[in-house]
């Protein structure tokens, strides 16, 4: 069996290139390993030249659009928001947008409903706020509207390789399922090493990206009946993989 690095599975550099070295020796799953080689974005960029952050960040603002939309229609009395089955606070007011509701229920990446909701929690804008007996409608918008999306924010978030944590994590939940097979394959078939000391301040940016790895395979129905009864297995050194890269120098 070929041996495969995980990241190298999984990580797209600034070029849209996957660092696929090798296949996983596997049967049919051979052809679908090399299709990891070259990758095409789900929407396509108007500059081929874009770096690896400004995709993230054009693909955050297109899913707060997204999230900004649903909430809007609530509002407005065109589509409503129902209450979600994830436990969290939900307003009493039905004219109230739930911002939680509307990240879980709208067309956006859970990469990206994650980041959101951090992002507002950091300034304490999370479900509690947003269920509050008071709350205006029109406070929630606009602290929707106005969430930080900035490379500032996000290295506050994830760390300094924010980019590269959080392109991994939107290649987990992008993939078809015969790609997402590949890539839990190979990551449990690869090697595990030593993680990388933490950063010189004390700060260990593995934790929040362990956490968005996490999140990312969440709502995935996983593949296979194999990945399915590894999946502990699986969320555990796909997670690993991706703090590997958020705490790389």
């Amino acid at each position: 069996m070929n041996s495969v690095s995980a990241h190298q599975v999984l990580f797209r550099d600034e070029q849209r290139t996957a660092r696929v070295t090798a296949a996983i020796d596997n049967g049919s799953q051979q052809k679908t390993v090399s299709k990891l080689a070259t990758v095409t974005p789900i929407r396509q960029r108007k500059k081929e030249d874009t770096s690896l952050s400004s995709y993230i960040l054009d693909r955050l603002k297109d899913d707060h659009k997204r999230w900004i939309k649903v909430m809007r229609e609530h509002t407005r009395g065109i589509k409503p928001i129902y209450d979600t089955r994830y436990p969290h606070a939900h307003p009493s007011t039905s004219s109230i947008p739930c911002m939680f509701c509307a990240a879980v229920i709208s067309d956006i990446s859970a990469v990206t409903a994650a980041t959101i909701r951090t992002l507002n929690q950091e300034r304490d804008r999370d479900d509690l706020w947003n269920a509050e007996p008071n709350r205006q409608a029109r406070t929630v918008m606009s602290t929707a509207i106005s969430v930080p999306l900035t490379p500032k924010d996000l290295e506050g978030l994830y760390g300094p390789n924010w980019a590269k944590v959080m392109d991994m994590c939107y290649r987990l939940t992008d993939a078809e399922p015969e790609e997402l097979v590949s890539i839990l394959l190979a990551v449990l078939r690869s090697p595990r090493t030593p993680p990388p000391p933490n950063n010189e301040d004390g700060r260990d940016w593995g934790i929040p990206a362990r956490w968005l790895a996490a999140q990312s395979l969440s709502n995935i129905p996983l593949p296979t009946t194999f990945i399915r009864t590894n999946s502990r297995s699986v969320i555990a050194r796909v997670s690993d993989e991706v703090s590997r890269v958020a705490k790389q120098t």
